[in-house]
């Protein structure tokens, strides 16, 4: 498998869980374009390819109301049976050789995955990415210094990726030949996409950007992408990037931090992606009076006072009062559904109330403690109050 050379075996016999799998397509018959026979994937496997229409999309428009007087559509996308089998098995593959490939030298260069990037790879999680930018920045403020952090945001990170460019990058970065690489040019290319708005279905129509929204192997064909963003915006969770700078003075941390900005502008121009302005904060820690101006295309980014990163809000004294406040409220309002569910002998058994108690009020009040755990004892007792 060190080589790349899948020729003898169908990709189900190297994955235990699917092994002998079968899909029977004969129901799927959109545009007249799917197989009415059934296909084992093994067989497939040789021809380098999908069966023709796999690569059909349906995209449903979900309407999302941000606010009393603002709202959005966002599209998700939908995938048959026999297209989501096959890119949960090639992200096996690709997951299995990287692994290995970490610990040895090979002919590939799987290994150069962003080791400042934290998602979707083994040994990667959201604590490890809060935890780098907490630990910076607690650490300038406990030596007297500042700290500043910029969060960035893309317009449309994920559906922006052009496919082309990430097959060269797969092959040239990572050295991903032989059938391997024409699965995942198989599973990216001659796509075609819809959107449905309630009743109103779009045409049919190519599909050229994007990495596969909905599959499996999307998240991972994204991070390898954006593998080499400039070293200096670390750490990384997928499109979640944040670049920090440490100092006394804040026109050296504003210096910094507009480098790395610049930076990023240029790596998301040659990849034709965009930095939405408007999402992307910047933050100044352990001042509230001075304010940083960081830029981006000559638009200011608005400099705040808090910011929600991965689910963790953030203030500029890093007591972690606000994620407390948060918490409980979170908590607080779990713990009423629960209640209401129990209702006393009316409602549910009480050992699965405990059970949605762990699931539904715990995950809020643990949610990457680790991080937050240094908060004083006043702020242990109100949540200590939501369990009462």
């Amino acid at each position: 498998m060190a080589n790349g050379n899948y020729a003898d075996v169908g990709p189900m016999m190297l994955v235990k869980h699917y092994s002998m799998f079968y899909f029977n397509v004969g129901s799927m018959s959109a545009a007249n374009r799917y197989p009415t026979d059934t296909i084992t994937l093994n067989k497939r496997w040789p021809n380098y390819c999908l069966l023709d229409g796999c690569c059909i999309l349906s995209c449903f428009a979900v309407f999302r109301r941000i606010s009393p007087c603002f709202a959005v559509f966002r599209h998700v996308s939908l995938c048959f049976g026999v297209f989501w089998v096959f890119t949960r098995t090639t992200l096996t593959l690709t997951l299995s050789e990287r692994n290995a490939l970490l610990w040895r030298p090979v002919n590939y260069n799987l290994a150069n995955f962003d080791f400042d990037q934290f998602a979707y790879l083994k040994n990667g999680s959201v604590i490890q990415a809060i935890l780098i930018v907490a630990e910076k920045i607690k650490k300038a403020l406990i030596q007297g210094e500042k700290a500043g952090a910029v969060f960035y945001d893309f317009t449309d990170a994920f559906g922006s990726v052009e496919r082309k460019r990430l097959i060269i990058k797969i092959n040239r970065d990572f050295g991903v030949t032989g059938r391997l690489l024409l699965h995942i040019h198989s599973l990216l290319s001659d796509r075609l996409a819809r959107i449905k708005i309630g009743d109103s279905v779009g045409e049919w129509i190519e599909s050229l950007l994007g990495t596969s929204a909905g599959t499996s192997l999307g998240p991972l064909l994204f991070i390898a992408h954006v593998h080499d963003v400039p070293r200096i915006i670390s750490p990384k969770f997928a499109d979640d990037m944040v670049a920090i700078a440490v100092g006394r003075d804040v026109g050296q941390i504003e210096e910094c931090l507009q480098n790395a900005t610049d930076q990023l502008i240029q790596c998301a121009e040659k990849e034709g992606m965009e930095l939405n302005a408007l999402k992307t904060k910047v933050m100044l820690f352990g001042d509230t009076v001075n304010k940083v101006s960081v830029k981006i295309n000559d638009k200011v980014l608005d400099c705040v006072t808090s910011f929600k990163y991965l689910g963790v809000f953030l203030d500029t004294q890093m007591d972690f009062s606000l994620q407390v406040d948060y918490a409980a409220l979170k908590a607080k309002r779990a713990m009423a559904k629960v209640g209401t569910l129990i209702n006393e002998r009316k409602g549910i058994p009480i050992h699965i109330g405990i059970d949605l108690y762990k699931a539904w009020v715990r995950s809020h009040l643990e949610y990457v403690v680790p991080v937050w755990a240094s908060i004083t004892d006043k702020q242990v007792d109100k949540l200590q109050t939501v369990q009462v």
